[in-house]
């Protein structure tokens, strides 16, 4: 409650709920970010554009929490800055940092629904693109969506397939480290 009273006098309130961080009900205010969560920033620069938090619990139902009405941006973008020839683009933030640690230079959509903006395919022109989607049926939409669009610019793009039984790219990495 501080810390949203802070904001609020610092910046106005008008502000604090366009950028995302209020939430606002018939009792009271409060921020969206609040304590038990790890805030992953979307930077831009040295900027951070955006931030989704994930509860550090285990609970099942919101785990992942955006600032309101606002749509993510494509997370790790600054890996289309590098020379690397190859992109892996991942469902979600936890899935692009184990990419990075498999080795991988990654952008992650958050959501299976989630567009590919074209200025960043525009990015990925000349590059080969790979696709970890989840094992589910989102995850195959999102990436026959992607052979698609990157497809029709010329980009080399496959759907990397997971092994039986992993869901998605984290889990396939603490497998792998628990072996």
């Amino acid at each position: 409650r501080q810390a949203l009273r802070e904001l609020v006098a610092a910046f106005g309130r008008d502000r604090v709920e366009a950028c995302g961080l209020l939430i606002s009900n018939s009792r009271d205010d409060r921020l969206v970010f609040r304590g038990g969560q790890l805030l992953f920033p979307f930077l831009e620069g040295d900027t951070v554009a955006y931030l989704q938090a994930r509860l550090a619990s285990e609970a099942t139902d919101r785990r992942w929490i955006c600032p309101g009405g606002l749509a993510p941006p494509v997370f790790n973008q600054s890996a289309l800055s590098r020379s690397a020839m190859t992109i892996a683009i991942c469902e979600g933030v936890t899935d692009v940092l184990s990419a990075h640690q498999l080795g991988y230079a990654a952008i992650g959509l958050i959501g299976a629904s989630a567009p590919l903006p074209d200025e960043v395919a525009a990015r990925l022109v000349g590059r080969k693109v790979e696709i970890f989607g989840d094992a589910d049926k989102a995850g195959s939409r999102l990436a026959s969506r992607l052979i698609d669009q990157l497809g029709r610019r010329g980009i080399t793009t496959i759907q990397k397939r997971l092994p039986d039984g992993v869901n998605d790219l984290n889990e396939y990495l603490r497998m792998k480290a628990s072996r």
